[in-house]
């Protein structure tokens, strides 16, 4: 997806300042505009809206909650994840209709406890980042794989 984009767009869009609130980013504005979503707030991004966009084809939950995609048609759960692109969908400990879905990337050890993601609001970034299955907030819920379909 990334790759598709014009050079003068693969840039850190500046942050607001205490004087001037900056509009916003266009570039992800036209992402939601493909999906059919809308950002939480001006250009805001949660976890499940990149996953929402890398998907295209697929039957989409058009839900941005990382619930939606505990079960989300055109995917079959999978206990033991192969391909770079499976879902991950974790649960919050505290409130489980709340969560976080991410992008397999492999495992980050060898006991597979530690899964690399690749994602949206992650630290308020798309990146990738290592996370623990059975951590303090966030446990996983289900490893999924998309059926017919690859990233």
């Amino acid at each position: 997806m990334i790759r598709n984009f014009p050079d003068a767009s693969k840039m850190e869009w500046p942050k607001d300042t205490p004087d001037h609130r900056r509009p916003a980013n266009p570039v992800i504005i036209a992402l939601f505009a493909a999906t059919g979503l809308k950002p939480a707030q001006g250009d805001k991004t949660r976890c499940a809206d990149l996953l929402d966009l890398q998907h295209a084809g697929l039957p989409q939950p058009h839900s941005a909650g990382s619930a939606s995609f505990q079960t989300w048609h055109g995917t079959t759960e999978t206990k033991d994840p192969q391909q770079r692109g499976d879902l991950i969908v974790f649960k919050h400990l505290p409130d489980p209709q709340f969560g976080h879905v991410t992008f397999f990337d492999g495992f980050a050890d060898g006991a597979k406890s530690l899964a690399w993601c690749v994602g949206g609001n992650q630290n308020d970034a798309i990146n990738r980042k290592r996370f623990p299955l059975q951590g303090h907030d966030l446990v996983l819920h289900s490893f999924r794989t998309a059926t017919g379909y690859r990233v």
